[in-house]
């Protein structure tokens, strides 16, 4: 009978401390997550420091439902687009930044992914990315689609990648990290100014 219970109670003081290591750690990283969006307002982005909770959870959003079949990756040009932005999740913000080495800023990302993924050069400013492709409407975005905002005053002075399920990727601002974000995130929501869809990437000429 002692034995029996022994077994039992194995398993539930595991879990127990299992449980006490993730609130030691949500605990850890809380402190480094008090900064609000209004507050966080270098090179304009507003949402921008990353901390290790929120790099930990975005891995996990990426490696959950949004990483793309690889065979798609071969045969559609813009999931291949964004698996390359996916890739890089978690590199540092660099503006002028086109590379996992030195960082990326919103536009050097988008660069960067198009060029990897498809061999193709885009411009390297948000302005100029605006121009490319053509117009959707919100309703109508789809995985691949840029996604850009007014944060600095003006239309399309940042941009992103739209994931899917109402997310996108970027590099958000001096201080943060590329990760993942909601549209519906009361900043992004009232600053959201458009999107384009880069039809035929992989036919792009170089700019």
């Amino acid at each position: 009978m002692t034995s029996i219970r022994s077994a039992l109670r194995a398993p539930l003081a595991a879990r127990c401390s299992r449980l006490v290591l993730i609130s030691a750690l949500v605990a850890l990283f809380a402190g480094c997550a008090s900064t609000s969006h209004q507050q966080r307002s270098a090179h304009g982005q507003g949402a921008g420091e990353h901390d290790g909770l929120a790099l930990l959870l975005a891995r996990i959003e990426a490696n959950d439902a949004q990483r793309p079949d690889p065979l798609d990756r071969l045969t559609n040009p813009a999931t291949a687009f964004v698996d390359e932005a996916l890739a890089v999740l978690g590199t540092r913000y660099r503006y002028g930044g086109t590379s996992p080495e030195e960082g990326f800023d919103c536009s050097g990302l988008i660069w960067f992914a198009a060029n990897e993924a498809s061999g193709v050069t885009l411009p390297r400013t948000t302005a100029a990315l605006a121009k490319q492709g053509r117009e959707v409407k919100r309703d109508e975005l789809q995985r691949g689609d840029l996604v850009f905002f007014n944060t600095m005053g003006r239309r399309y002075s940042h941009v992103g990648i739209y994931l899917g399920n109402g997310k996108f990727v970027h590099a958000p601002s001096s201080g943060g990290v590329v990760r993942i974000e909601k549209l519906a995130v009361n900043y992004w929501n009232k600053r959201f100014n458009g999107a384009r869809r880069i039809t035929h990437l992989t036919r792009l000429a170089a700019n």
